[in-house]
């Protein structure tokens, strides 16, 4: 027979879960008194034996479901090498730290298993608010949130029929925009280089990018969509694969790590940045301003982003009942030298 499991010498909401069956959600619901999710009457039985059994009292988790805020945020991001993140958690890190609240970053390399975890060990020590910009697959994260009734606010990454607060950027207007100046300075051969994913941040960048050729009239062959992975080495395989068999007079790079190998790719090919291609930036990156030449980008409101999330998630703890706000913030064009005037054309 196997050993009965030894007592932690601090008993977690994880490990009364354990012990007892369910998640950690329904073992929230049951020791927060909460009427959110039915629970069965046996199941709530052996939750309450468990923590009886570890001498397991919810602290912060308890405080919250009393209506008190023990000003502790977190913000769950995808990609923290990505500097639009590192950006966003700045932005919020700052407006939480002048409200005198503290913000715990975590970043989840967009895996929605990694995710999840973070979210219950979260639940376990009775954050208070969670800014997510959530994992590129699946919204299991979203709604265990809204199933416990923790707020939280949905950063950059869009979660469609669920009443909730959410700050993102408006990508096809965007791309819109970008690719509308690239064909008002004459370009007609466009070449879009891109994420391969289905993630509507992206996906609404290609939206917007044929929106504008197909209202410029462009014929079919005049114009092309490449994808790849998000990462500067496939942008630079792909580069080098196209442009040695086809030439665009521009390049939209929707996806700023990859316009990093498109760059070392046309450096590779002594193609020559703007006299021979013309080269523009979804995003802005450090280097791009450094640069010769230095290129032209569409700037993301990423730090605008972070602080207007930390905002209404704050917004919300102090006041729950306020209707929930949708913000769409918009890109700006930051016109450098990486694009050449060719023949204007009349749009």
């Amino acid at each position: 027979m196997g050993s009965p499991p030894r007592k932690p010498s601090k008993a977690t909401l994880k490990d009364v879960a354990r012990k007892a069956g369910p998640s950690i959600a329904t073992a929230s619901v049951v020791l927060s008194q909460s009427t959110s999710k039915y629970v069965s009457e046996e199941l709530r039985r052996r939750v309450l034996e468990a923590a009886r059994y570890y001498n397991y009292r919810p602290n912060l988790s308890a405080r919250r479901m009393k209506g008190k805020n023990g000003r502790s945020l977190a913000i769950l991001v995808p990609q923290f090498e990505n500097f639009f993140f590192n950006r966003i958690v700045i932005g919020a890190e700052n407006y939480a730290n002048a409200r005198e609240y503290i913000l715990s970053i975590y970043s989840t390399l967009d895996e929605e298993e990694k995710e999840i975890r973070f979210i219950e060990n979260l639940i376990s020590s009775g954050v208070d608010g969670v800014l997510i910009s959530p994992s590129r697959y699946e919204r299991r994260s979203v709604a265990l949130l809204k199933e416990l009734g923790i707020p939280y606010v949905v950063v950059d990454r869009p979660v469609a029929g669920v009443e909730h607060d959410q700050v993102v950027v408006d990508n096809y207007e965007a791309a819109y925009k970008g690719t509308k100046y690239l064909l008002q300075n004459g370009h007609r051969r466009l070449a879009l280089f891109g994420w391969k994913s289905d993630l509507s941040t992206i996906t609404d960048r290609i939206k917007g990018f044929r929106a504008a050729v197909a209202e410029a009239g462009l014929a079919p062959a005049e114009v092309a969509v490449y994808e790849t992975e998000r990462t500067r080495e496939a942008g630079y395989e792909l580069a080098l694969r196209v442009l040695r068999q086809r030439r665009f007079t521009a390049i939209f790079a929707a996806y700023h790590p990859i316009a990093e190998g498109i760059v070392d790719a046309l450096h590779t090919l002594k193609i020559k940045v703007p006299d021979e291609i013309s080269l523009l930036i979804y995003g802005n990156p450090t280097w791009a301003s450094i640069t010769t030449p230095r290129y032209s980008c569409l700037v993301q409101p990423d730090l605008e982003v972070g602080q207007k999330a930390a905002e209404l998630i704050i917004e919300r703890l102090e006041n729950p009942d306020r209707p929930y706000e949708q913000h769409v913030l918009p890109t700006r064009l930051e016109i450098r030298e990486s694009v050449k005037y060719l023949t204007p054309v009349v749009l």
